[in-house]
C-alpha cells in the first residue's frame, strides 16, 4: 500500500484549501452540502449529519472547466501582438509628425537636384520654385495640402507674401483622441485599458507641438524662397451661449536658417525645438494650454537684435530666479526640474517669472 497525504487548511466561514498528494482543492461550505473545486473538476457532496452516510457526484468535468479559458494558438497570439504593434506604431506617428518629415534642404542642394532633373517636366517648376514664383509656389503648396494624410483631423489655411508664409492651423480637438489603448495580457489576450486624463493631455499636447514643426518642414522643402513660416494653431471652444468660438493656443515664427542645421529625426523634445524660434506658446505643468494672441501679417516685424534682447532678458530673468530658490532654500534639483518650464515663456519681471516657480514647485515639478 502507497502513502497518501492529505490536509485541510481552513481559508475563512466555510471556505477550505485541500492539499494532498494528488494536488490542490477548494471546498466550499461543509456538511450537511458542499462543493469542491479542483483539477478533476467540480463534486458536490450531500451529507446526513451524524449517520456517516454521505452521496458525492462529479457536476463538471474538468474539460468543461479548460474550455472556459482556452489557450491560444500561435497565430492568435502573433495576431494579438501585431495588433498591439499597429496601435503602438500609429500612436508614435500621431505624437512624433516631426520625425516623420524631411530635413530642410539647403539652396545649393535644391540646385543640385535641379541640374539632375534636366530635360524633365519636373526642371521648369522646380526652376520656378527656386526663384521664388509666386503662382508656382501657391500650385506647390496647394498640391502638397491636397494630398496630406494626418493620422487626426486638422487642416491649414495660409497666405504668401513675399518670402514668408503665414499659416492658419486647425488642430484636432483633445476630446478625438482615443480614450482607450489595447494591450496584452499573460495569456498574450488583447485587453482595452482606459487612458488616464493626464494621459490624454499628455499626448494632445505632443500632437500640438509636433504637428506645427512637420508642417513648416515639408513647407520649407518645397522651395528655398521660403525664408519664414509663421504658423498659429487653434481650436474651438464653447462660449457661455454653447457656440464654437476659435481659441489661439500656439505661434511660432519658424525661420528656414534654423531649420537647415537640424536632424529631425533627433528632436526628442519638440517643445525645446519651438522655443528656439520667437513663439507664443503658453502651456501648464499639467499640459493645459492657455489662450495666447497669435502674430498676424501686419505685426510688426521682430529683428535679430529685439529676438537677441528678448533672449537676453528671459536669461537674466531665469538666473535672477534660481538665485532666489537657492536664497529660499530650494535645492538644485528641485531648481532644475522646473528651469524647463520657465525657458521660452515671456514674463514682465523677475518677480514674475519667481511667483510662476513657485507655482511650480507647490505643484510638485
Amino acid at each position: 500500500m502507497g502513502l497518501r497525504f492529505r490536509k485541510s487548511i481552513k481559508l475563512m466561514k466555510g471556505l477550505r484549501l485541500n492539499v494532498s498528494s494528488h494536488g490542490v482543492s477548494v471546498t466550499l461550505g461543509k456538511s450537511p452540502l458542499s462543493f469542491t473545486l479542483g483539477k478533476s473538476g467540480v463534486y458536490g457532496t450531500a451529507s446526513i449529519p451524524k449517520t456517516g452516510l454521505s452521496y458525492r457526484q462529479k457536476l463538471v468535468g474538468s474539460s468543461y472547466l479548460k474550455s472556459l479559458n482556452p489557450k491560444l494558438t500561435s497565430s492568435q497570439i502573433a495576431e494579438n501582438r501585431a495588433t498591439v504593434e499597429n496601435y503602438q506604431k500609429n500612436q508614435d506617428i500621431a505624437l512624433n509628425m516631426h520625425r516623420y518629415a524631411s530635413n530642410v534642404a539647403t539652396k545649393p542642394q535644391f540646385e543640385n537636384h535641379l541640374q539632375e532633373l534636366a530635360d524633365t517636366s519636373m526642371h521648369d517648376m522646380l526652376q520656378k520654385s527656386i526663384e521664388g514664383d509666386p503662382q508656382t509656389l501657391d500650385a506647390m503648396i496647394e498640391g502638397f495640402l491636397s494630398s496630406l494624410q494626418l493620422p487626426y483631423e486638422a487642416s491649414l489655411n495660409y497666405e504668401l507674401d513675399g518670402d514668408t508664409l503665414y499659416g492658419d492651423l486647425d488642430l484636432p480637438e483633445i476630446e478625438d483622441l482615443d480614450d482607450s489603448y489595447p494591450s496584452l495580457s499573460l495569456s498574450s489576450e488583447v485587453m482595452t485599458k482606459k487612458k488616464t486624463q493626464t494621459t490624454l493631455r499628455q499626448e494632445y499636447a505632443g500632437i500640438v507641438e509636433s504637428l506645427p514643426i512637420y508642417l513648416a518642414a515639408e513647407i520649407f522643402n518645397l522651395s528655398p524662397a521660403i525664408k519664414t513660416i509663421v504658423l498659429s494653431g487653434r481650436t474651438q471652444k464653447r462660449n457661455k451661449d454653447g457656440d464654437p468660438v476659435d481659441r489661439y493656443i500656439l505661434s511660432v515664427k519658424f525661420t528656414r536658417e534654423e531649420f537647415e542645421k537640424t536632424d529631425l529625426s533627433q528632436i526628442t523634445n519638440p517643445y525645446e525645438f519651438l522655443n528656439r524660434f520667437v513663439n507664443r506658446i503658453n502651456v501648464s505643468s499639467n499640459y493645459s494650454f492657455k489662450e495666447i494672441t497669435p502674430y498676424q501679417k501686419d505685426d510688426q516685424p521682430v529683428t535679430l537684435q529685439q529676438a537677441f534682447e528678448t533672449s537676453q532678458s528671459a536669461s537674466h530673468y531665469l538666473q535672477d530666479t534660481t538665485d532666489a530658490l537657492k536664497s529660499l532654500g530650494y535645492k538644485a534639483a528641485e531648481i532644475n526640474r522646473v528651469l524647463p518650464h520657465l525657458r521660452g515663456r515671456e514674463f514682465a519681471s523677475a518677480d514674475e517669472c519667481l511667483k510662476e516657480a513657485l507655482k511650480l514647485l507647490a505643484a510638485g515639478i
